[in-house]
């Protein structure tokens, strides 16, 4: 993850942090506080490559082509699907967090 130019070395998983941003990013800007409207677009990269799980060792690395991980051909499916599931609920906490600003 970069900001500008600066490489972030955040811990956890990027589907994960993803949504932290895009949460806090309500929260700082929400109208009730700032007077202001916002808009957010929040692009998650999941379900892309690499096949990566939650408790997969991290691949972020500057300038590092492999970023693609050998993967057990059978178990693509269910890594895949538990990358949609966390996608989604980062959706929900997010959605959530909408609500919980009078924003939905």
């Amino acid at each position: 993850m970069w900001s500008d130019t600066t490489f972030l070395r955040e811990r956890g998983y990027t589907t994960d942090l993803i949504t932290q941003h895009g949460v806090d990013f309500v929260r700082k800007n929400s109208p009730s506080k700032t007077g202001k409207p916002f808009f957010l677009y929040l692009p998650h990269e999941a379900p892309h490559y690499p096949i990566q799980g939650r408790n997969d060792k991290p691949v972020r690395e500057v300038g590092s082509k492999k970023y693609i991980r050998k993967v057990e051909k059978d178990s693509i499916q269910s890594i895949y699907t538990d990358m949609i599931e966390v996608m989604d609920e980062g959706v929900g906490v997010l959605m959530e967090t909408i609500k919980k600003e009078g924003l939905d």
